[in-house]
């Protein structure tokens, strides 16, 4: 009986918590995620546009946001949807401090294979930056603590490219059209990223409007090529953009 007892309270005190069904898993969580809830991340491997990775609900190659206005990145990879159980990993992520979630994120796109080739064939990967206020009040940046874990073991490297120069609100709480405008200017780059190819890397794509103005400061800059990856996209603009 003791054993029990001890066995029951060392799983309460010591094993994982999942956080998106919060139970406790007597197996070890990935991402933050238990066994049931991992497998439930919905990959984004069907249909996509061929520059921003959005999921196409028909037989074109280009969603409407990228043909009436080409961005200035040359490919995008998301390995993920956003939604389900990846969204409590992500907000717990990025949001509640959970900076141990890193390592489980960046491991669950580090074998995407487009991901790899992106990786393997840049000279450098510069995290999406936080404005200084931002990154005072949230106490770490996501997209820094992603990149470093996606270059171990690649011939590439961490560099901080690129200097967030405008505080700008969240583009998640703003309205599709506002987010078109928030980043504008926004972004400077390092004179170090002349004739580079680069990897952006953040957690989340929606609209593209960070991923756009980052290559659009980077290729002015003079880098030679840049390209982005990011956990999981968000499709919620679909209807919009298809």
């Amino acid at each position: 009986m003791t054993s029990i007892l001890w066995d029951s309270l060392r799983m309460v005190l010591v094993a994982p918590k999942c956080v998106s069904c919060e139970l406790i898993s007597p197996q070890p969580t990935r991402a933050g995620l238990c066994p049931i809830c991992l497998p439930l991340c919905e990959p984004n491997n069907g249909r996509r546009c061929l520059k921003c990775d959005l999921p196409l609900p028909n037989a074109s190659i280009i969603c409407r946001s990228c043909a009436a206005c080409p961005p200035l990145f040359n490919h995008l990879r998301t390995p993920f949807l956003y939604g389900g159980p990846l969204t409590e990993a992500l907000t717990n992520f990025k949001f509640r401090n959970r900076v141990d979630l890193g390592r489980g994120l960046a491991e669950l796109i580090d074998k995407d294979p487009a991901v790899d080739a992106l990786l393997r064939n840049s000279t450098m990967v510069i995290p999406i930056p936080l404005s200084p206020k931002r990154l005072r009040h949230r106490k770490h940046n996501q997209a820094t603590l992603l990149a470093k874990n996606l270059v171990k073991n690649r011939p590439t490297r961490v560099v901080h490219g690129l200097k967030r120069v405008r505080d700008t609100p969240p583009q998640s709480s703003l309205s599709l059209a506002a987010r078109q405008t928030n980043l504008c200017a926004a972004f400077r780059a390092h004179r170090k990223v002349h004739n580079q190819s680069i990897v952006l890397v953040d957690d989340i794509v929606t609209t593209t409007q960070t991923a756009r103005e980052a290559a659009l400061t980077l290729k002015a800059a003079g880098a030679r090529q840049v390209n982005m990856v990011a956990i999981a996209r968000a499709t919620k603009t679909l209807a919009e953009n298809a």
